[in-house]
């Protein structure tokens, strides 16, 4: 009995032991590297519908029977980098977005219901079309200042 007793003991220490490695670990995250606080957005693209179009037109399997919905307005965003073991997330991107709704035809003829997507610019041109879930994946956020 006395060593069943000492022996849950060791490993009641053990296990506290690997927990406050953990908590010591969480609390040392390094600070993502931040936008200075007036960063230059540039020019929001003027022709940013032909440009989304352009890109969906080379990835569609019936590009004449997409229907798009534009998000109101340009929205800023930024993507950072993921952390790997302490190391700051850097700033991948950062500049003016726009939502877009897709309802594109299937394989089958039918069409699959709108879908979100975010479109990054950079110096004017499509940087990248990110659906919802990619977007936070990739580090990707909007920003509200």
């Amino acid at each position: 009995m006395k060593l069943h007793s000492l022996s849950i003991k060791r490993k009641a220490k053990s296990l506290l032991g690997i927990a406050a490695a953990f908590a010591i670990t969480a609390c040392a995250n390094v600070p993502p590297e931040s936008l200075p606080a007036h960063f230059d957005f540039g020019e929001r693209p003027a022709d940013y519908e032909q440009k989304i179009n352009a890109h969906f037109e080379s990835i569609l399997k019936d590009y004449d029977s997409a229907r798009f919905k534009y998000g109101e307005r340009f929205e800023k965003m930024q993507c950072l980098t993921l952390e790997l073991r302490g190391t700051p997330r850097k700033i991948k991107y950062a500049g003016w977005a726009r939502k877009v709704m897709v309802n594109a035809k299937n394989s089958y003829g039918g069409y699959g219901g709108y879908k979100l997507y975010v479109v990054p610019f950079k110096d004017g041109q499509v940087w990248a079309v990110y659906d919802e879930r990619d977007f936070h994946f990739n580090g990707c956020e909007f920003l509200t200042r």
